[in-house]
């Protein structure tokens, strides 16, 4: 019978309530650990000093019930560990299986099997266990009492956790991902973490400790841990099978016990190996459940063999089946036969990470597998992992509070002391077992025959070793002694069957020393001190306030820069005070949302990255070009730069030198100035970066340009690089980063209509939302610079496009072909580079996928590098995406400002206007629907309802960016209102009767006289202040045209910018109509080209034949313009 909190997700707290509360421990991860730490650190019975009750946060991803293949068997001394933590019902109602030892099995084939019972010890600590899956928690029949383990689904467990956590009144449990670490300029210290949620919300949580239990794919441990400890090792995978056994007596060979299943080495049988294929590993059989058994199999080697073509399937057949008892055989085959989802191969690495001393990183902790892993093989994980959360939570209960890091300090000393004696004999144990019972060397094979002799001794040489693999006896010299037992015993042995031999006793011996002692000392060496740091000022944490211990504000230290420096950056570290209203004011408590848009429109820039001259290769002094187009200033003694561009430069100028090239039509104002500087204002500090030099842009310079990285508008791309073609060639990197799509296709068409010269492409989006906050000061003024505040916390995501030249060179490399990837979650495992797959799911790794050895490569491995640097990841939060995500996310952007921009820059209003506003609802839906439509005939099938790119879902988005940035403008409404500085705003509503009189602009559209105004054709004043329209909403429609797909209401309001924003140029507006609702007037000849009609946008025309008008919400009717204009809303 499973208990409900078994399979019931655990409620999380909504983000504004968990930040009006204040925290003193943060746990990031709420996973086997997490979760009984927070238990564990608010149990009153360990509060041995009388101080109140800690207050936790704990912090999780995802709160469902997690799907794993490993953490699925505690060993008891794991069961003694929950049931010291008060946890121990929590292994009760899962369906939970006894175990009582281990069956090992050893053999050729299965006529050829020996089989060996290793029973736990006899029950010391009586558990009173509730419940059990084949003798309801009592010992089999006949049989004395045995000190169990438990053996489970992992989720089941896991959720149990959860809402034993959630149980505690202090404890506060939050779905959300957390993205950075909060560090104290003054003292470095870690103070609080950032999260994002669901919602896209991001706020920050500070605490004086911080737990990081993230898991084995920790990503804040290469932020924390040394090197040489950032990246686990791994040896093989686990391929992961569940067995469907009903009856489990008539199938498993020893019920109640875990199996471990070994090939013997066998010269003379014959065996189908493929060419190049490494041996099967140890197989772990055990029950999950009433009628499932997991099988585990060990794959050595860094790459498993594919599921998509079958070859994973071939390898189980033809290693694994041979070496199993019969009775699992059947079974076995039925799995890999099986179509059921649920009988899908599964696929997990098995790492090896050391523990490690983290120095210099005060405020924070590594535990569980974010810490320390061991191979699986003896299935100690989780048993290590509660050790530690006893042990630390134990030490940490003396204290008042954990606001004296130095009394941390000396208590983690402890904790890795006391520690020693139980991870040490798990982990040496499961790497030592792992090479004795993995590899296929002579000399471990007669390591391994001894092993099996030694236990068949019984007594000591079986109790023992089971001891130590089940955390009951915890003695690294006890395993010592048994370890070099086994050896001289395999010794012993081997020179009776085959005489004395020197040469092959030493090699024996040698193979035994370099299997353990390695391992044994790495632990030893690592696990002996925790080091003190001296700090003058402890980070304190009021409830009102959080500071540094100093009423002074706490300089951030400048990153290095070798052309500039950074000026004037004061910081103070602070918890916002709780109240709702000061809450919305605080800069970091705003919410960070992925707009479709910027707040401000972005001007003309490309970055140019300078190489420093200390890199070795043929590459040395090499130039990273970009270009620094100046926007269109009214007044020519004053200059300013992009947003979006600013901030670029502003944060890669630590990382290298920049150089700006500026256009020639503001060279004179510049000339008096050296270099140029920008300031950047973000949360409560102010810096300024100096030191950008620059030059003109235009077709003189012949210097090659290695790398750009271009932020202008859509429209302006083209122009920029065609005065620099003639500098880029198929070694060259150019980055584009702009609102919409279809730049890439103009420039192929347009510039590089030759593959072999043709550049890689990296394209990007981002949703840091940045502002202008003035437009400089006067040219004449020395250092000279643009204000820019970073008022959201975005990302920058990443998509790779390579040309011929890097794709030839890659698969020259690896020998990779182009072959779709498998959607199997074990194919991101394998060795698929994205750069050579577009339908790849593998995350992009720099090193792996792109190495910096040819020449070929090192452009675009340079800027990548850059652009992903750690300090430009924790600024700006830069993503690498495999394409096919990429894709997916552009897409779900370019809708969300195909349904924003156009409305809003038609109303000139703020985006609150279409929050009001419930006849937004129908366009937004007819916007999303004709998208979601256009991009399913590209994928060439339905979207299923949760798609991503469902028209539901992005809906969904459009609202949320909608209500989340109601007070913000969008670029194309800024592009806009730029046209006619002197115009008062207009209505701000968007009700039906608005929305009629705005369609009724398109009438003249369609007339052939007026094509000349939105077919790009217009002259160049015109053009130079167009809008992304073309890119957004224009792109939608003509691949909607190249799939036959209809998008009416795409091209009405795209022809609707068009108009109104030539309009605007053509100075035919009214500067200084004293009416909100003001007329946009167009001559328009028709019948008598003398007398020209005026069209309003906003007021309905009367007395006016020839204007024509369509209802955006009635089907027309004997309109002449429903030939080319369908209805685009029902009246539904």
């Amino acid at each position: 019978m499973l208990h409900p909190e078994s399979y019931t997700t655990v409620p999380s707290a909504s983000i504004s309530q968990a930040v009006l509360k204040s925290y003193d421990a943060i746990i990031v991860g709420a996973g086997i650990a997490g979760s009984a730490l927070a238990f564990a650190l608010t149990d009153p019975s360990r509060n041995r000093t009388g101080k109140s009750i800690p207050s936790v946060l704990l912090i999780e991803r995802d709160l469902r019930q997690p799907d794993r293949i490993v953490g699925e068997l505690l060993q008891p001394g794991g069961c003694l560990a929950v049931k010291r933590l008060g946890l121990r019902d929590c292994l009760d109602e899962i369906e939970a299986v006894e175990v009582n030892g281990y069956g090992v099995y050893w053999g050729t084939d299965a006529s050829q099997i020996t089989q060996l019972a290793l029973p736990y010890p006899p029950e010391s600590v009586p558990m009173a266990w509730k419940d059990g899956a084949l003798w309801n928690g009592k010992s089999p029949k006949g049989q004395a009492p045995r000190q169990q383990g438990r053996s489970f689904h992992h989720g089941r467990f896991v959720q149990r956790l959860r809402w034993k956590a959630h149980s505690r009144p202090t404890v506060t449990v939050l779905q959300a991902t957390v993205t950075d670490l909060i560090r104290c300029p003054k003292t470095d210290h870690v103070i609080g973490v950032t999260v994002k949620s669901a919602e896209e919300e991001t706020v920050s949580f500070f605490a004086p400790i911080n737990f990081i239990m993230d898991g084995c794919f920790s990503k804040f441990r290469r932020i924390i841990a040394p090197d040489g400890f950032k990246q686990p090792t791994v040896r093989s995978h686990f391929v992961g099978l569940l067995l469907q056994t009903p009856a489990p007596f008539d199938c498993i060979p020893l019920p109640g016990h875990g199996h471990v299943i070994l090939r013997k080495k066998d010269p003379a049988a014959d065996q189908p190996v493929v060419d190049g294929e490494l041996g099967v590993g140890p197989v772990l059989v055990y029950q999950i459940g009433t009628g499932e058994t997991r099988m585990l199999v060990d794959v050595p080697g860094a790459k498993v063999p594919s599921i998509s073509n079958g070859s994973l399937h071939s390898y189980l057949e033809r290693q694994v089946g041979p070496i199993l008892p019969r009775s699992l055989l059947e079974t076995f085959h039925a799995t890999l036969d099986s179509n059921d989802p649920a009988d899908r191969l599964r696929v997990m690495p098995n790492s090896y990470l050391p523990p490690h001393r983290q120095e210099g990183h005060g405020g924070v902790i590594l535990m569980g597998d974010s810490m320390n892993m061991r191979h699986p093989l003896t299935g100690g994980g989780m048993t290590v992992a509660l050790l530690d959360v006893e042990i630390i939570s134990n030490l940490l209960g003396d204290l008042d509070d954990f606001e004296d890091w130095k009394a941390i300090e000396d208590r983690l000393a402890i904790w890795h002391q006391q520690r020693k004696s139980t991870s040490t004999c798990i982990n040496v144990l499961a790497q030592a077992l792992y090479s004795l019972f993995g590899a296929e060397d002579d000399n471990l094979e007669i390591l391994k025959e001894g092993c099996f002799k030694y236990f068949e001794l019984g007594g000591k040489r079986v109790s023992d070793p089971i001891s130590l693999l089940s955390a009951l006896i915890p003695s690294p010299l006890l395993l010592f002694y048994h370890f070099f037992s086994v050896a001289f015993y395999a010794i012993w042995i081997f020179t009776q069957q085959n005489g004395v031999q020197i040469n092959k006793m030493f090699q024996i011996l040698w193979t035994a020393c370099v299997t353990i002692l390695p391992v044994l000392m790495k632990y030893i060496h690592r696990a002996i001190v925790w080091p003190s740091v001296d700090l003058s000022h402890i980070c304190r944490a009021p409830v009102e306030l959080w500071s540094c211990g100093s009423s002074e504000a706490c300089p951030a230290p400048a990153p290095r820069n070798t052309t500039g420096g950074v000026l004037g950056e004061e910081r103070r570290c602070h918890q916002p005070t709780t109240t709702d209203n000061q809450l919305d004011q605080q800069p970091h408590r705003k919410n960070t949302f992925s707009s479709g848009f910027r707040l401000l429109p972005l001007n003309a820039l490309i970055v140019e990255v300078v190489d420093t001259p200390d890199r070795s290769g043929p590459f040395v002094n090499y130039w990273w070009r970009c270009e620094y187009i100046v926007s269109d200033d009214p007044l020519p003694d004053k200059f300013s730069a992009g947003s979006i561009g600013s901030l670029l430069c502003f944060h890669l100028q630590s990382i290298t030198p920049i150089t700006l090239l500026l256009r020639s039509r503001q060279a004179q104002h510049r000339r008096s100035i050296p270099t140029l500087s920008i300031q950047l204002e973000q949360q409560d500090r102010t810096r300024t970066a100096t030191g950008f030099t620059y030059e003109f842009l235009n077709k003189q310079q012949q210097q090659p340009i290695e790398s750009l990285i271009v932020t202008t508008k859509a429209p302006h791309v083209l122009e920029s690089l065609q005065r620099v073609r003639h500098r880029l060639s198929a070694n060259s990197t150019v980055l584009l980063l702009h609102n919409g799509l279809g730049v890439v296709e103009e420039l192929i068409e347009t510039c590089f209509q030759e593959p072999s010269s043709r550049p890689t492409f990296v394209l990007a989006t981002t949703s840091h939302g940045v502002y202008r906050i003035d437009k400089g000061l006067p040219g004449t003024q020395a250092g000279s610079h643009g204000r820019f505040c970073h008022a959201g916390l975005g990302d920058i995501r990443l998509g790779v496009l390579p040309n011929t030249t890097i794709r030839n060179c890659l698969e020259r490399l690896r020998g990779h072909s182009n072959q779709p990837s498998s959607n199997d979650d074990s194919q991101s495992l394998q060795d698929d580079n994205p750069l050579l797959n577009p339908h790849s799911r593998t995350k992009p790794v720099l090193e792996e996928h792109l190495p910096d050895i040819e020449p070929e490569t090192r452009s675009l491995h340079y800027t990548l590098s850059s652009l992903l640097n750690p300090l430009m990841v924790k600024e700006l939060n830069t993503k690498w995406l495999p394409m096919g995500d990429f894709q997916t996310s552009a897409l779900i952007k370019l809708t969300v400002n195909a349904a924003i921009n156009p409305i809003s820059a038609l109303l000139e209003t703020r985006n609150e206007a279409l929050y009001r506003e419930s006849s937004f609802e129908s366009l937004c839906r007819q916007v999303c629907q004709e998208a979601s439509a256009v991009f399913a005939a590209q994928a060439g099938q339905p979207f299923r309802p949760h798609h991503s790119l469902s028209a539901p879902n992005l809906q969904r988005v459009v609202n949320d960016i909608v209500l989340a940035t109601r007070a913000n403008i969008s670029s194309m409404c800024s592009d806009i209102r730029t046209l006619a500085t002197n115009r008062i705003s207009p209505h701000k509503t968007l009700s039906k009767a608005n929305l009629n009189r705005i369609a009724a602009s398109q009438a003249p559209i369609k007339i052939p006289n007026y094509q000349s105004l939105i077919s790009g054709q217009e002259e160049k004043s015109v053009k130079e202040t167009s809008t992304e329209i073309d890119y957004i909403n224009g792109y939608i429609c003509r691949l909607g045209s190249q799939f036959n797909v209809d998008t009416p209401l795409n091209q009405s309001l795209s022809d609707l910018i068009k108009l109104k924003s030539v309009a605007i140029k053509r100075a035919q507006v009214l500067p200084k109509l004293q009416r909100v609702n003001r007329r946009l007037k167009i001559n328009r000849p028709e019948d008598n080209p003398a007398t020209p009609d005026q069209l309003d946008l906003f007021e309905k025309p009367e007395n006016n034949p020839g204007s024509h008008q369509l209802d955006l919400f009635e089907k027309p009717e004997n309109n002449h313009l429903a030939d080319n204009q369908a209805s685009v809303v029902d009246k539904s």
